[in-house]
């Protein structure tokens, strides 16, 4: 699909919810988003990642949007090598706005919990320390995003150069688990959370 046809589909669905019996629950936070800047808030939990996360910072930093409509967010979770200097140093150099917390607690869950609560932008991701984004990842995700869309992004694992595996080809063999069916509690939690 294209960017236009995307725009024309959300559009159509919108039309429908909006007039929907479960409009108030589906647009209830509609301010409190819109009030929040435009932009992203990567959210980045480490536990130990002071060998692996170059190839992320590297790929943060030369990221297509603008620096003003993201930030990244890493929190620290019980970690106990060189992560924190690892982070102080991306945030000193790169001209990244970046915010740093930490926990003693080594909790992925919790770690991203309280960064979503820091999170200041419209639109929050998930990446994990070792991961590595195209260049315009974050503007994709930007501009495919709205109040009710949840951007999905394939992810794809490479080994020595080569394609070992297409997540969104394998979740298409297998289906989700749990099913699809239990997203919408799921992203009204979500929805709620960002700040």
């Amino acid at each position: 699909m294209t960017y236009e046809e995307i725009a024309a589909f959300r559009t159509l669905i919108e039309q429908v919810e909006r007039k929907g019996p479960h409009a108030a629950q589906l647009y209830a936070y509609e301010t409190e988003y819109l009030a929040a800047p435009e932009g992203i808030s990567v959210i980045v939990p480490v536990h130990n990642g002071a060998d692996e996360m170059v190839e992320l910072m590297i790929s943060l930093a030369n990221q297509s949007l603008e620096r003003s409509r993201f930030e990244v967010i890493f929190a620290l979770n019980g970690c106990s090598d060189a992560s924190r200097a690892v982070v102080d140093r991306f945030a000193a150099t790169s001209g990244v706005d970046t915010v740093i917390i930490e926990s003693e607690n080594p909790s992925v869950a919790q770690a991203r919990n309280e960064a979503l609560h820091l999170a200041r932008f419209r639109q929050a991701t998930f990446v994990d320390h070792d991961d590595h984004l195209s260049r315009a990842y974050l503007e994709e995700c930007v501009s495919l995003s709205d109040y009710r869309s949840v951007i999905v992004s394939n992810i794809i694992k490479l080994e020595n150069g080569a394609l070992a595996e297409d997540y969104a080809q394998t979740v298409v063999a297998r289906g989700f688990d749990p099913p699809i069916s239990t997203a919408p509690t799921i992203l009204r939690c979500v929805s709620a959370s960002i700040r």
